[in-house]
């Protein structure tokens, strides 16, 4: 029973030629990776683990079941022809350090899988670990470039080749430079150079401005506005053009030289060793020691110093171990602007510096590097917010473990404490209930206990105060009366008084600085009224009756200090008029205007008051 059920077994894996690991065991009956037991050499199950880049594939390779319950055929059985199987045996190990698709002993095509950890599979090998685009291409801004793996990894923008603008040129050096074709060109024109980019043009002959003039060496010049000075007759200027000085005055011949009453002396003589530049001759006139009459070198390129001329060095030689912009004297004495440097690459000790970031942080859990480039790299943080970065006992680029609670409040009785990552933590509060933790005078992490309120308040008259606690208490009211505590400047435990309120007040009453109400003592002569009339609150008014009834002989006038002053009275049966003068009756006989209150007299009826 057990051999017809193996044959049917690998009948039906003859069909598989590749299945999984639980799928094996499960369809053979068998431990995986080990062959089933008396299935003879022509049954195994082989485990493709590549070393370490297991994929989890099997492959199960059936040979014909020969000799096994009565010489069955196993291809029969599967209808599958395994004869070209037989007498073949698979290499063992085949996938052992390889990937990808291989061809094993019996020309079986396999596949080993994948690659783990970022792995390359090259050429069947798992061999390589591709770096960051960002760390193949550092210091570069364009081109392409193989990484550690040899894959080409292009640098341009945009994830290509090219650089960022059309017309900026990639150079060998696999960075972007932008063509300075104006510098190269200056004082030259019809001249062949070569611009920043290393890119040869002709500059245009157009190139010297306005009023300047091309040489045949094809350098630019500018003729000299003072060429006549001095000179007389047609001569050839510094930029070999016909200038006519016309002629003498006072009667001096032009002589052949071309200058007033003078012979010059030659022009080798005036320039005796000058090759370039100017002279003064003998007539005073300036002459040009260059070739053709010109202040210029032979060379286009060269440039005249003190009467030599030289050939300044290239700007790579004069600005050996200079970048950023930093200006240096070439050999011919010229200012020579050193470029800077390339981004992302900076000038670091005369020389450009590109910071690779994954190899300063290699190996570092967190925080502030100093990188190749004399920079600061502050590390990817892999230390999470449990397990702060460079704090406490972690050390400058390590992980701080937090320390437990309870080791970290040992010995405290309550409050906020540190613990060993610098994080603020609160400890367990075993303070007793009437106490307070952390409070004033109990120093930090201890329990508080307050004082009395009479120990609090000793020396303290009234108001409000803190005691030894940190805590608000009120205390008694000593002053009498109660508002006068912390009244005006007598401070806010303190009673206030003030025996001064009356000084330099003649009368009345006043309101002391602490707001209590006081009667000065009256100093005024007894006639006089305090703060009557005019005489304001706190002076005395002393009447002045004088003149104050004029005409009136009858009723009453106000003084200057309130008071009503008679004026005299009537006589019986007459009223006091308005007046002041008395009056009959209205109504009563009358003989006069006078005799009447209302000034009319038997107007309306005769002998009546109207």
């Amino acid at each position: 029973m057990l051999a017809g059920s193996r044959r049917r077994i690998l009948g039906a894996a003859a069909v598989v030629v590749s299945l999984g690991a639980a799928a094996c065991a499960q369809v053979l009956g068998i431990n995986e990776g080990e062959p089933y037991p008396d299935a003879g050499p022509d049954v195994s199950v082989k485990k493709h683990d590549g070393g370490s880049h297991d994929t989890g594939t099997r492959d199960v390779h059936v040979g014909r079941d020969a000799g096994h319950d009565g010489g069955h055929d196993a291809s029969r059985d599967s209808g599958h022809d395994v004869s070209r199987d037989a007498g073949c045996m698979p290499q063992p190990g085949i996938c052992n350090n390889r990937c990808g698709m291989v061809i094993d002993s019996c020309n079986e095509a396999i596949n080993c899988g994948g690659c783990d950890g970022g792995l390359s599979c090259l050429d069947n090998a798992c061999s390589c670990t591709a770096e960051p685009a960002t760390t193949t291409c550092a210091g570069r801004t364009c081109g392409t470039v193989n990484n550690n793996c040899g894959d080409p990894v292009p640098c341009g923008s945009g994830g290509g080749p090219n650089c960022a603008s059309p017309t900026d040129i990639c150079l060998s050096t696999d960075t972007c430079c932008t063509p300075d074709n104006v510098t190269p060109c200056i004082g030259k024109c019809g001249q062949a150079v070569t611009n920043n980019c290393n890119q040869n043009f002709t500059c245009p002959e157009t190139n010297c401005g306005d009023g300047g003039v091309c040489l045949a060496n094809q350098t630019c010049c500018t003729p000299d506005p003072s060429w006549c000075s001095n000179r007389c007759g047609t001569s050839t200027n510094d930029c070999n053009q016909q200038v006519n000085c016309g002629g003498c005055d006072a009667g001096l011949t032009c002589s052949g030289g071309g200058a007033c009453g003078c012979t010059p002396e030659s022009v080798a003589s005036a320039c005796a060793g000058k090759v370039c530049g100017s002279a003064v001759n003998n007539c005073g006139q300036t002459v040009y020691c260059g070739p053709g009459g010109s202040p210029n070198c032979a060379s286009g390129t060269a440039v005249c110093v003190s009467g030599a001329c030289c050939e300044p060095e290239s700007e790579t030689s004069a600005c050996a171990g200079a970048c950023g912009g930093t200006v240096k004297q070439n050999n011919c004495g010229q200012n020579v602007t050193c470029g800077a440097c390339t981004s992302p690459a900076i000038c670091y000790m005369g020389s450009c510096c590109t910071d690779n970031m994954a190899a300063t942080c290699s190996g570092v859990a967190c925080g502030p590097v100093l990188n190749a480039c004399g920079q600061t790299d502050h590390c990817t943080n892999t230390c999470g917010t449990a397990n702060p970065c460079d704090v406490g006992d972690a050390g400058p680029n390590g992980c701080c473990v937090t320390d437990p609670l309870m080791k970290t409040c040992s010995g405290i009785a309550c409050g906020p404490a540190i613990n060993n990552c610098q994080q603020p933590v609160v400890c367990p509060n075993n303070c007793v209930p009437a106490a307070l933790c952390n409070a004033a005078d109990a120093g930090a992490n201890t329990c508080c206990s307050p004082a009395l309120l009479s120990t609090t308040c000793s020396g303290i008259a009234c108001g409000p105060a803190v005691n030894n606690c940190n805590q608000a208490v009120t205390c008694p009211n000593t002053c009498t009366p109660m508002g006068l505590c912390g009244a005006a400047d007598a401070g806010p435990n303190t009673c206030c008084t003030d025996t001064t309120a009356c000084s330099g007040v003649t009368c009345g009453n006043v309101t002391n600085k602490c707001g209590v109400s006081v009667t000065c003592t009256n100093h005024c002569v007894p006639s006089a009224l305090c703060g009557a009339g005019d005489a304001g609150p706190n002076t005395c008014c002393v009447p002045n009756d004088v003149g104050l009834c004029g005409t009136a002989t009858c009723g009453s006038v106000v003084d200057n200090c309130g008071q009503a002053v008679s004026c005299g009275s009537c006589n019986a049966g007459q009223t006091c008029g308005d007046a002041g003068a008395c009056c009959g009756i209205t109504g009563s006989n009358c003989t006069l205007p006078s005799d009447c209150c209302s000034g009319s007299c038997g107007v309306a009826t005769p002998g009546q008051c109207d």
